[in-house]
């Protein structure tokens, strides 16, 4: 459709009425002098939706609420002068393709961490930490920390928040990762309202109530208790110096404003960031399916040839022979390997088979592997998968 044929439909169903017509409406625009509203809202969203995607330098730099806002914001001016002339795409998205990039800084409240020895400021890989009473404007009247990144080549603040906040969430996942932790035990949120200190070293998460009765309703067994975490330490060398991963604060800081890696080092942080996500959240179906994305997003390879085994089949084979070292190991971690992968097929297949915690092993056998990929010698000129794969064959094929 031209551009004026899209704006001509979405102006075909707004239209003027009463107040009461147009507070009824799921989208109107009150103002002293009259009363516009939505008629059709399935037709008025499909209309926003090929407007955004209509000029696509505007589409790649701005979110969709910011074009729909300005949109929106135009409808009283365009349906006043609503005389069949045609309506310019350059001109009305003029505002949006004036704007140039710039780099921007986004900081967040955060919860679960903490600077030791008196640190007040604290900068690992693209993020810096610091105390928000030492900010020159204030986020809130709370004390406590904050994170902040520096987003690249930005036009809309709401693209930079929306970047910032899934480099925060990586940060999470990347912290749990490196712990090494499988007991639910990190807790870091971000935002507002703060978790209260209970001390320097620990904060207050929740408070939970429990009251047991039998089949009478006598009470057998009640318990209340207070949560309590150990806030991270962030500027401890075990997060920001770990022999084993602290590249991966360097690999965060590539992908955060989207500076190339090798297919390997992609694989291995997102990898990582799988197993973090997978060993945090408490929804135990979504802990084995990190565990599986973290195996897949290392593992996955297209081979090129008539016949194709199941994917679960290769993971298995390539999984087992990087964190296996002898035959009866090999044996035992296929067979985990493989109970772990049904529980995954019967979350995706709508199954009710029964969830363990079994995936966290794989969790801590995953973890040694990237670690060993690392950091190994034999892994040091590993460009791409199929390189490893190679090497997965040639050991098949040496016995």
């Amino acid at each position: 459709m031209k551009f004026n044929e899209i704006i001509n439909k979405l102006l075909s169903v707004v239209v003027n009425g009463s107040r009461e017509e147009a507070l009824r409406s799921s989208k109107n625009w009150l103002n002293h002098e009259r009363s516009l509203y939505v008629t059709d809202a399935e037709t008025f969203n499909s209309s926003l939706e090929k407007l955004y995607e209509f000029d696509s330098k505007v589409s790649s730099r701005f979110s969709r609420k910011t074009v729909f806002d300005h949109i929106s914001k135009q409808v009283p001016r365009l349906k006043s002068t609503d005389n069949g002339q045609a309506i310019e795409a350059e001109e009305f998205y003029k505002e949006f393709l004036l704007v140039e990039p710039k780099s921007v800084t986004v900081k967040s409240p955060i919860s679960g961490i903490r600077l030791d020895n008196g640190v007040r400021e604290f900068s690992l890989g693209d993020y810096k930490f610091g105390f928000m009473g030492d900010l020159t404007m204030p986020m809130s009247n709370e004390s406590g920390m904050f994170i902040s990144v520096t987003i690249e080549n930005v036009y809309d603040a709401s693209i930079a928040i929306y970047k910032a906040e899934t480099a925060f969430l990586d940060f999470v996942r990347l912290v749990v990762f490196i712990s090494g932790k499988l007991d639910k035990s990190i807790f870091i949120s971000l935002g507002l309202p703060l978790n209260p200190d209970m001390s320097p070293e620990q904060m207050y998460v929740s408070t939970s109530s429990y009251q047991v009765t039998d089949s009478d309703g006598n009470l057998l067994s009640g318990n209340i208790s207070n949560k309590l975490v150990e806030k991270i330490p962030v500027n401890n060398p075990f997060f920001s110096e770990n022999k084993d991963f602290h590249n991966f604060w360097n690999l965060l800081s590539k992908k955060i404003n989207n500076r190339k890696m090798t297919d390997m080092e992609s694989r291995l942080l997102n990898s990582a960031l799988a197993l973090g996500e997978s060993a945090f959240t408490k929804d135990k179906k979504n802990s084995v399916l990190y565990t599986c994305m973290s195996l897949e997003l290392m593992f996955s390879f297209d081979e090129v040839g008539f016949y194709q085994r199941s994917i679960g089949e290769k993971l298995s084979d390539i999984f087992t022979f990087i964190v296996a070292t002898d035959k009866e190991a090999r044996r035992e971690t296929s067979k985990l390997f493989k109970k772990v992968y049904r529980m995954r097929s019967a979350i995706v297949h709508g199954g009710d088979k029964e969830l363990t915690d079994e995936n966290l092993l794989i969790n801590y056998l995953m973890r040694g592997a990237i670690g060993n990929m690392m950091n190994n010698e034999k892994y040091r000129n590993i460009k791409n998968i199929s390189q490893v794969y190679e090497m997965l064959r040639d050991a098949q094929n040496s016995y």
